[in-house]
């Protein structure tokens, strides 16, 4: 990916989005504390989804039922 977060990525892995490239990472926000990022490219956007660290297991979740039309 071109575009990369200036903060702290930890754990970085590669992900897909309904076959779209990603990755995922563990980061770190000054309001948010602890995250969880997914960045991904579909159509040529980038789309960024930052949730709490603890949510990890059910953003996966919602993000594998993704479809792209």
């Amino acid at each position: 990916m071109h575009d990369a977060p200036a903060g702290v990525r930890k754990d970085v892995r590669d992900t897909s989005i309904d076959g779209s490239p990603g990755i995922t990472f563990h980061g770190f926000d000054a309001h948010v504390g602890q995250t969880y990022e997914v960045w991904f490219i579909h159509g040529g956007l980038l789309y960024e989804v930052l949730t709490y660290k603890e949510l990890e297991s059910g953003l996966d979740q919602i993000l594998s039922t993704w479809r792209f039309f």
